[in-house]
């Protein structure tokens, strides 16, 4: 999903874009970071462009998603990146209030592209494009792994990706 979207905004002709994420999952207190920040800085790097603003910090929250859009405003208003992907849905809404708040104007100045889909992003004000996940599968997949850890707890630790559908609405309209 990171890598679709950065790969969206090239295609796009965008010249700078950044990301705005939260912190991720506490293990035995020790602090991991949310692997969508991690792809997003991993392949920025490995396509060589220019440096790009991550800011990543805090719950998955609206409020948090506020506290960061503020901060993005307050270290880079001048020099907004033309889009941002955001890590979560409920980051994004405080995100684009803090943008309305400030008169940054989406998808005008910056666009945002957001991850989820929540039932919230077609209804604030400009509805957020967001990739949408199928909670059920999630589920289902879940399930799945945590009945073969019960059964077999010395199992290998596995990884598990799934498919995401991009919905467009008006804070990001990829091109063509």
């Amino acid at each position: 999903t990171v890598k679709n979207a950065i790969n969206l905004f090239i295609e796009k002709g965008l010249q700078s874009f950044g990301f705005i994420g939260g912190d991720g999952v506490k293990h035995d207190h020790i602090q991991e970071r949310d692997i969508r920040a991690v792809a997003f800085s991993e392949y920025v790097r490995s396509l060589d462009k220019n440096t790009h603003p991550m800011f990543v910090n805090g719950p998955f929250s609206v409020d948090n998603g506020y506290k960061l859009g503020k901060e993005v405003l307050k270290k880079c208003k001048d020099d907004l990146p033309e889009a941002f992907l955001v890590a979560s849905d409920t980051l994004a809404v405080g995100v684009l209030q803090a943008f309305n708040e400030e008169n940054v104007i989406v998808p005008r100045d910056t666009q945002i592209l957001s991850i989820n889909n929540s039932n919230i992003v077609k209804y604030v004000s400009p509805p957020l494009s967001s990739y949408d996940i199928d909670q059920q599968e999630m589920v289902d997949m879940a399930l799945r792994m945590l009945t073969s850890l019960i059964i077999r707890p010395d199992q290998a630790h596995i990884d598990v990706s799934m498919n995401t559908k991009l919905i467009v609405r008006k804070s990001f309209v990829p091109k063509g």
